[in-house]
């Protein structure tokens, strides 16, 4: 039996079969579908192709019948995506749904990666950005980032070094 494109057929089946949500077939005369690629969906039995190539803010695995917004904290730019990326440190995403991370911590805030929101230091400490976590600077010290490996806390008069 040769069935139409969206339809298969088993081997010996005196019937055809629809393909399922989440599944197509191009060609007639199959006897298997398709399963549609991630970054696609199919809400509908029996079609040729996947008809919905999920919108930038959203994902789909392979097979997905609907995509699925990107949560809170992650992102992704681009249509067609298998999956959604985490907001940097020192970002934060706090609707879902979203191409990009909004929020940029300010001054005395930081976030950890996949974050939905900043978090404020606590008194007396300073956010190192390159690992992403609270230092503590003594009372009456500066803060200053030399390099990746040193921090120096600087006082008024006199210097003192820790190495990481």
């Amino acid at each position: 039996m040769i069935c139409a494109a969206g339809s298969y057929s088993a081997q010996g089946a005196a019937q055809c079969g629809l393909c399922s949500p989440g599944s197509y077939l191009s060609t007639p005369g199959s006897s298997s579908c398709t399963s549609c690629s991630a970054g696609s969906a199919e809400p509908s039995s029996g079609q040729t192709s996947c008809s919905v190539i999920c919108p930038a803010g959203s994902f789909s695995s392979q097979g997905a019948t609907q995509c699925t917004q990107c949560s809170q904290g992650t992102y992704s730019t681009n249509p067609g995506s298998s999956s959604c990326t985490p907001c940097s440190g020192g970002t934060a995403e706090p609707s879902s749904g979203q191409t990009s991370c909004s929020v940029l911590c300010p001054s005395g805030s930081f976030s950890l990666p996949g974050a939905n929101n900043c978090q404020v230091c606590a008194p007396g400490n300073h956010f190192l950005n390159i690992v992403h976590s609270e230092i503590k600077v003594p009372k009456g010290y500066l803060f200053d980032q030399v390099a990746k490996d040193v921090k120096i806390c600087l006082h008024l008069q006199s210097a003192l070094l820790f190495q990481s």
